[in-house]
């Protein structure tokens, strides 16, 4: 069985549609979406650029740019590209998203391109639905734990807790605990729409940064516990400034990079830098942990990069992630830098302008 018959029965079965071609610009498949999808169900003597001349009346996509030149070995990536619009003979319009694709193995294997076609305004749409939806459920849980924590603060600062048995007065911490961490958790969910919608908005303050710094730690005592982590702030000796900055997101991203620290450090030492340097605020949080390999920090800041996931990650997962972080840094016209090595621990700088 060559491989050509393998991937047609996997490729059928796809909600996108795909394309093989082999170095000659010939096609050598349709998938069943695709057939659907523009309205041809027969492509056995159909050539990548007839396809396009059909469906793209300004010549606007070019097969050998498309193909990465179909007789030429590349790897990866080669063509991306959208929204793009075709023109179908039935006066159809689509608006699609595309992308070419090349591996050596395929290639070897007479196989010159896979091509991937996405129907874009579809994709949209559900991208829209899924950011509504993520909005929503952020209000509709937000009131309820609000009240939860009001509640349980004013039981905390009554006489009557005291009065209660050791057990009963460690239950209601440990449900204020849970209930700020739903909360945080919810708060980075409309830290995150607000960048999927790119309109971050913020509510900046004049802030002695030491106070939130502090409470992101805090936040965290529970992760530091089970990783068996000491965490030090070391403040200079002069007075730091005041800084301009929206207190919430930047406890979020302080929180969520500490929490990387711990996550990936065990029985180590995490230090929490303080300083002025120039016209920045630095905040340093360096740990000795399992580090970064050289490969990985190309990518720290991609949105979908996740290092090695261990038990402590998937349990922990209130962080906003490095891409957030580096957006609201970025929208108080910051900067957040990284060094690492692997096996040696990683260092995240954030400068906040003064």
């Amino acid at each position: 069985m060559n491989i050509l018959t393998v991937l047609k029965s996997s490729l059928d079965t796809l909600d996108i549609g795909i394309i093989l071609t082999n170095q000659e610009g010939k096609i050598l498949f349709f998938n069943d979406y695709l057939k659907k999808y523009l309205g041809i169900y027969s492509y056995e003597d159909l050539k990548i650029n007839e396809l396009f001349e059909l469906f793209s009346e300004d010549s606007a996509v070019d097969p050998q740019v498309i193909t990465g030149y179909p007789q030429a070995r590349v790897e990866g990536l080669v063509y991306e590209k959208e929204p793009l619009v075709l023109n179908t003979n039935k006066n159809l319009t689509r608006i699609i998203s595309l992308k070419s694709y090349k591996n050596n193995i395929l290639f070897d294997n007479g196989i010159s391109n896979l091509i991937t076609i996405r129907d874009f305004e579809e994709r949209a749409e559900l991208e829209k639905m899924k950011v509504d939806f993520s909005s929503q459920t952020v209000h509709i849980l937000r009131t309820p734990l609000t009240v939860i924590r009001n509640n349980l603060e004013s039981i905390l600062k009554s006489p009557d807790f005291l009065t209660l048995d050791a057990k009963s007065q460690k239950n209601l911490l440990e449900i204020k605990y849970g209930t700020q961490e739903l909360l945080s958790l919810v708060q980075n969910l409309v830290t995150i729409n607000e960048i999927e919608n790119s309109k971050i908005e913020l509510q900046v303050k004049e802030t002695p940064i030491i106070g939130v710094v502090k409470t992101a730690i805090s936040d965290l005592e529970e992760v530091k516990l089970k990783t068996n982590n000491q965490v030090i702030i070391i403040e200079p000796l002069y007075e730091l400034p005041l800084v301009k900055i929206d207190t919430l997101k930047i406890l979020s991203v302080i929180k969520s990079v500490v929490l990387n620290s711990l996550k990936h450090t065990l029985n180590g030492l995490i230090k929490v830098t303080l300083s002025k340097q120039n016209k920045y605020l630095s905040i340093s949080i360096e740990d000795n942990g399992e580090g970064i390999t050289a490969s990985g920090l190309k990518f720290i800041f991609n949105k979908f990069y996740h290092s090695k996931k261990n038990a402590l990650t998937m349990e922990e997962g209130l962080g906003i992630g490095l891409f957030y972080c580096k957006k609201i840094i970025e929208a108080h016209l910051g900067k957040i830098e990284v060094e690492s090595e692997k096996d040696k621990g990683t260092k995240i700088t954030i400068l906040l302008p003064i």
